[in-house]
């Protein structure tokens, strides 16, 4: 009996709670000025994982724009392999809902840092319960990154010709979360963690997001 006791997956104080969070207004984003002026928590510590990552979070009349820096040096990225190696997956719900499946409104994308065949991301939702519509084309995802000797930072821009039911109106609740996938080290979560839960198939215990007035 103690040895099953020894092997249930962790159980992180974020588990216990839900949380909200506020995404503010902009025409766009700017590296070098806007890196601090969109920064919204990462509750690392509440995951039990270091703080090797800044997210920033912005939304415009069209488009989300979701910014990381991302403390480790980049070192390589597959389509195949994309959650052993250097990419991003981002999870979103476009409706505010209480549906628990991975209903038309959910969507799981991974994006590559560097783009492979010239493609920057993909959309890769799973659907459940009879629940399905066209995935997100390729090419209206954009992932635009500079690379530093030890850290790169990416950019990602989403509009409604890219998520399903998008509607960017101020006091709009989405759900998000991500996932940074490292090829020499562990990922790197948003408040849900893959140690504990599979995250793309629990949308509605994502991040509450919630759309701030101009």
């Amino acid at each position: 009996m103690f040895d099953e006791i020894e092997y249930l997956p962790s159980i992180y104080p974020a588990s216990f709670f839900d949380v909200s969070i506020a995404a503010h207004f902009g025409s766009k984003f700017d590296f070098k000025k806007d890196g601090d002026k969109y920064v919204v928590p990462n509750f690392s510590e509440l995951i039990d994982e270091n703080n090797d990552h800044v997210f920033s979070l912005q939304y415009s009349k069209n488009t989300l724009r979701f910014h990381f820096l991302i403390k480790s040096p980049f070192e390589g990225v597959s389509v195949k392999n994309y959650e052993k190696e250097d990419s991003i997956e981002l999870f979103i719900v476009s409706q505010n809902t209480e549906i628990e499946t991975v209903h038309p409104f959910v969507h799981h994308f991974v994006f590559f840092p560097q783009p492979v065949a010239e493609v920057a991301g993909m959309e890769i939702t799973k659907f459940k319960g009879g629940a399905i519509r066209d995935l997100a084309p390729s090419k209206s995802l954009s992932c635009a990154t500079n690379f530093g000797a030890n850290t790169y930072e990416s950019l990602i821009e989403l509009g409604a010709d890219a998520i399903h039911g998008l509607s960017l109106k101020p006091e709009t609740t989405l759900r998000i979360c991500y996932k940074i996938n490292r090829t020499k080290n562990d990922p790197i979560h948003w408040f849900r963690s893959s140690k504990n839960m599979k995250i793309a198939d629990y949308p509605f215990l994502w991040p509450r997001v919630v759309l701030q007035k101009k």
